[in-house]
């Protein structure tokens, strides 16, 4: 992304008190299933890359990229 001119940070939680503001909030109510096994969900990071012209977040729970979203145009 960065040699596309985006610049990102990412951003993790640990809980979802850190969370309270944010709409992904709802994923620490969620079981996440791994090889047929069902885990807690433990932890949730945000990659966010921006531009003037756009923004997408990549979205990562318990280590597993779960979905992204982005607004503007390239």
């Amino acid at each position: 992304m960065e040699q596309h001119q985006f610049t990102c940070s990412v951003v993790s939680f640990t809980n979802a008190e850190q969370m309270s503001n944010s709409p992904d909030a709802v994923l620490w109510n969620t079981i996440v299933t791994r090889d047929g096994q069902n885990y807690k969900v433990t932890n949730v990071s945000h990659l966010d890359c921006k531009t003037p012209q756009c923004e997408i977040t990549f979205s990562v729970v318990n280590g597993e990229t779960t979905g992204f979203y982005g607004g503007g145009s390239l």
